[in-house]
């Protein structure tokens, strides 16, 4: 299902590239880009099935690329209006829509691409984790401290201007859930295999681990790079935290 969606994605980058094409075309411009869309969408198809999607849109250089390109065609989009709405209804500003999809099919990709690595490894151990307590903690007072800050600040421009719109502040609501996700444990799944650890969709190799240390109030898994962060997880969380030390201490 995933590789489906990934596919269909990029086949519709493909069709949206494409279309302005059309447009450069003596004719009726709108007709002509959907026949140009048509043909993206054909050699898209074409593209996706000679070669495995996943794998085309993972290197740095075709992701930049895959960005760039669509935008490209906001320079006639703008420099050919007539007015401002005029830039948003033609086939140029439909071209540069094409990055957005190119953004989902990276996510896509990943995805796909992490999913198929997981079927192939094979796991150790694994177990369900939050942070430790204390970072739990100072995660809460900073959450405390920038929701009080907020409402001071609110209340005050309300008392001292007098007109404030209420609508200036609907946000507030709106990030009430992910106020409320941080005074969570927030456990991830974490697997521990013989190519790497496995948490969040993503598998650290062994390579980029330097070692680990098991505390009362913390197992921490250091990193070989300064760029990398530090794993931390609560252990009394872990289930059984010796089979966790015991495939480290196999692997680190």
């Amino acid at each position: 299902m995933r590789r489906f969606a990934l596919r269909t994605t990029l086949v519709l980058y493909a069709a949206l590239l494409i279309a302005p094409l059309g447009a450069l075309l003596p004719g009726n411009e709108w007709a002509l880009s959907v026949a140009a869309s048509a043909v993206g969408a054909v050699v898209g198809t074409v593209a996706t099935d000679a070669r495995d999607p996943e794998t085309f849109v993972h290197t740095a250089p075709r992701g930049l690329a895959g960005v760039l390109l669509p935008l490209a065609w906001l320079v006639p989009a703008v420099t050919r209006a007539e007015s401002v709405v005029s830039v948003f209804v033609s086939p140029w500003f439909l071209g540069s829509i094409a990055a957005l999809a190119w953004f989902v099919a990276l996510l896509l990709g990943h995805e796909v691409r992490q999913h198929r690595l997981q079927e192939r490894l094979t796991t150790v151990v694994s177990f369900e984790a939050g942070p430790p307590e204390n970072v739990r903690r100072q995660t809460k007072y900073a959450v405390g401290v920038f929701l009080a800050a907020t409402t001071a600040i609110v209340v005050a421009v309300v008392l001292i201007g007098g007109d404030a719109e209420p609508t200036s502040f609907v946000w507030l609501p709106a990030m009430l859930a992910v106020w409320l996700s941080l005074f969570t444990d927030q456990k991830q799944s974490v697997e521990i295999t013989d190519e790497g650890i496995f948490a969040q969709r993503t598998l650290h190799d062994w390579e980029t681990i330097d070692g680990y240390e098991r505390g009362d109030d913390a197992l921490e898994i250091t990193r070989t790079d300064w760029y990398r962060a530090t794993m931390r997880f609560d252990p009394h969380h872990i289930d059984d935290i010796d089979a966790v030390t015991d495939a480290l201490d196999r692997y680190v």
